[in-house]
């Protein structure tokens, strides 16, 4: 028998959460046969042969780890100290407090989470196309889950109610906001950069562009396990946060249709207490794959250069800018070359005070160049 599901129409963020989600939990009952394709903001599933029996027992078992994590953290009575080592402790809670900007909701969305894997009924609710619709006029009342910023980017909703307009925070089902945590856990590569009272969170992710084998977003569901942490380092160019997050561990060059891919990215950012969302942006991902896989075998040290001399050296961000924007619109190499050649000086002119990364900045900035000119043939 074949499944069709559909993601539930709640914004291309939350919705490409969603959907990283759901194919993990397919993944976890061993479905791995169907296809992926975008509809608008939306994605449809379409599964071969597969009996859909994931209950919640399921989500109980791939959130085992989190759970007793979150338990832990809640049930704490040492607030400070103690909060912080169960987090340092916990990979998955370490992922959820560096995506969160907003401290004081921490504490709500971990409750949220142990709530609402109580109110997931099934992946059966994503068989109608209208699921969210059927929740709308519940949404209004309680019994639903705030969608905090960084799992969709908005703010919030108008409601409008007989002659009035109100805001209100945008909510969602339990089954949902369990799927797109799960999404922002298993599918969602996270960078955050912290200086002085500003701090700036990139999200990346992997949606399709084409119809795309469940087996492809899987396999680059290892990619956005992680999560990276800069500390005293620049904004980063929105453009540029996909390298970045490719760059680091594996790069995975077996996907079949790399061309079907995008990578998909929005940022958060905080400065004092004021919180905003930096807009999202939509790029191809075989050029960036194709680049990172390229220079790993010209300059094995690229992910530290990377991490060491761009994001935490100012002047490293107007590099990656160059770069990125050059891989993919095109544009004159020689100019990144220079760029980077004139970063590296600046580092290396520090060398006494930096030894180490004076040392991993002595690489050949040709090489870079070379791998540039190899993409774009």
């Amino acid at each position: 028998m074949v499944y069709t599901l559909y993601t539930p129409g709640h914004g291309l963020v939350a919705d490409s959460l969603v959907l990283h989600g759901i194919l993990r939990i397919l993944a976890w009952c061993g479905i791995n046969k169907g296809k992926v394709s975008r509809f608008g903001e939306r994605f449809v599933i379409e599964l071969e042969d597969s009996k859909l029996n994931c209950d919640k027992d399921i989500i109980y078992e791939i959130l085992e780890e989190v759970l007793i994590s979150v338990e832990e953290y809640l049930n704490v009575r040492e607030e400070r100290r103690g909060h912080r080592e169960i987090i340092n402790v916990s990979d998955r809670l370490s992922k959820i407090n560096y995506a969160n900007i907003n401290k004081p909701v921490l504490r709500n969305w971990l409750s949220q989470i142990l709530d609402s894997v109580e109110g997931f009924i099934s992946l059966q609710v994503y068989k109608d196309p209208n699921h969210k619709d059927r929740f709308e006029k519940s949404r209004k009342g309680g019994g639903l889950a705030t969608l905090y910023l960084p799992l969709s980017a908005i703010y919030g909703k108008y409601v409008q109610e007989k002659k009035g307009v109100s805001e209100s925070p945008y909510k969602v089902c339990d089954t949902c906001f369990i799927t797109i945590n799960m999404g922002l856990l298993f599918g969602t590569h996270i960078v955050r950069v912290d200086k002085k009272e500003k701090s700036s969170v990139y999200y990346t992710t992997f949606i399709a562009r084409e119809d795309v084998d469940i087996n492809d977003l899987l396999l680059l569901q290892r990619m956005g396990e992680g999560y990276h942490h800069v500390e005293n380092g620049a904004e980063i160019p929105l453009i540029s946060a996909p390298l970045i997050a490719i760059s680091q561990g594996e790069t995975i060059a077996s996907v079949e249709d790399p061309y079907k891919i995008q990578v998909l990215t929005w940022s958060l950012q905080l400065s004092n207490n004021f919180q905003r969302s930096l807009g999202l942006s939509v790029i191809d991902y075989e050029p960036i794959y194709r680049f990172v896989a390229e220079i790993k075998l010209r300059v094995p040290t690229w992910p530290r250069f990377l991490n060491e001399c761009l994001l935490r050296f100012e002047g490293g961000e107007a590099v990656l800018a160059s770069l990125t924007e050059t891989l993919l619109f095109g544009g004159d190499i020689y100019v990144v070359s220079r760029m980077l050649s004139s970063h590296i000086m600046d580092i290396l002119k520090k060398e006494n005070e930096y030894p180490e990364v004076g040392k991993l900045c002595k690489i050949d900035a040709d090489e870079i160049v070379r791998s540039l000119q190899e993409i774009q043939g």
